[in-house]
C-alpha cells in the first residue's frame, strides 16, 4: 500500500509543476505581446522624423493612435477569451463526491460578464461580416485623416499598417491574458473552496 503522506507530497509537487508550466506559457505570450507593442512604438518613433520640426507632436499623435488601436483589440480579445463555467453538475465524474464537495461543485461565480461577452462577440462578428465594405471605407478615411495631420509622405499607409498591426497584437494579448490568467485565477479560487470544505 502507498503511504498517504507520500501521495499527498507527490500531488503537491505535480500541482506546483503544472502551475509553473502555466506561468511559463503565459509569461511567453505576454512577452511576445509586449514586444509587438514596443515594435509598434519603435516604428512610430522612426516615422516621426525627429530631424524635422514638430517631430514630438507627430510621435505623440501616432503613439496615442497606436495605444487606442491596441486597447480596442485588447478589449475585443478579452470578450472572446472570457472563461465559461460548466452549468451541468449532474455527472459526478470518476470519483464519488461528498455532500460538501457536491455543494462546491454546484457553486458557480456570477456569469453576467460571460453572457455579455457571448452577446457582444456575436454582435461584433455579425456586424463586421455584414458591414465589411463600409468598415473598409471608413478605415481608409480614418487613415487619410490621421496621416494628413503628420504632414509626411506615405503617412496614411503607415497609419493603416500601424492600426492593423497593433489592433491584432492587442486582440491576441487580450484573448490570451483573459483565457490564461483569469481562467487560472477562477480555477484556483474553486480549488481553494474545495480544499476549505474538505479541511
Amino acid at each position: 500500500m502507498s503511504d498517504p503522506a507520500q501521495d499527498a507530497v507527490q500531488r503537491v509537487i505535480r500541482s506546483q509543476g503544472r502551475a509553473a508550466a502555466g506561468v511559463t506559457r503565459s509569461a511567453f505570450w505576454e512577452i511576445m505581446a509586449i514586444s509587438a507593442f514596443m515594435l509598434g512604438v519603435a516604428g512610430e518613433w522612426a516615422f516621426a522624423d525627429f530631424g524635422s520640426k514638430g517631430a514630438w507632436g507627430r510621435f505623440a499623435l501616432l503613439f496615442m493612435v497606436g495605444c487606442a488601436a491596441w486597447m480596442a483589440g485588447a478589449a475585443i480579445g478579452f470578450l472572446f477569451g472570457v472563461p465559461r463555467f460548466k452549468s451541468d453538475t449532474a455527472s459526478p465524474g470518476p470519483l464519488a463526491m461528498t455532500a460538501a464537495e457536491q455543494n462546491v461543485a454546484n457553486f458557480t461565480p456570477n456569469t453576467n460578464l460571460e453572457q455579455i461577452s457571448d452577446w457582444l462577440t456575436k454582435i461584433i462578428v455579425g456586424a463586421t461580416l455584414v458591414q465589411l465594405a463600409p468598415i473598409a471605407t471608413n478605415f481608409n478615411q480614418l487613415c487619410i485623416l490621421i496621416g494628413s495631420r503628420t504632414k509626411l509622405d506615405g503617412a496614411d499607409i503607415f497609419v493603416g499598417g500601424l492600426l492593423i498591426f497593433l489592433f491584432f497584437a492587442g486582440l491576441l494579448w487580450g484573448y490570451l491574458w483573459c483565457s490564461i490568467r483569469i481562467f487560472r485565477e477562477m480555477r484556483d479560487l474553486l480549488q481553494q473552496i474545495v480544499a476549505a470544505r474538505r479541511a
